[in-house]
């Protein structure tokens, strides 16, 4: 699910996480895995600093 996560629109990933199907933190996953895959080659994301959201993540008590 992880491929087809990075593929929707927000409304859907807003959808998904809403009824719990997924969580922020997966469709962060899918993202970030995106990412890695696929900017070797395109070389668009130059610093990709992604601790940032996880600290985020774990500093957020009421997080679904």
């Amino acid at each position: 699910m992880t491929e087809s996560l990075s593929r929707k629109t927000a409304v859907e990933l807003a959808s998904l996480i809403a009824t719990k199907a997924v969580s922020p933190v997966e469709v962060l996953d899918a993202h970030l895995a995106t990412i890695a895959r696929v900017n070797p080659k395109l070389n668009a994301i130059v610093t990709l600093w992604w601790p940032m959201p996880r600290g985020r993540r774990q500093r957020t008590p009421n997080w679904p």
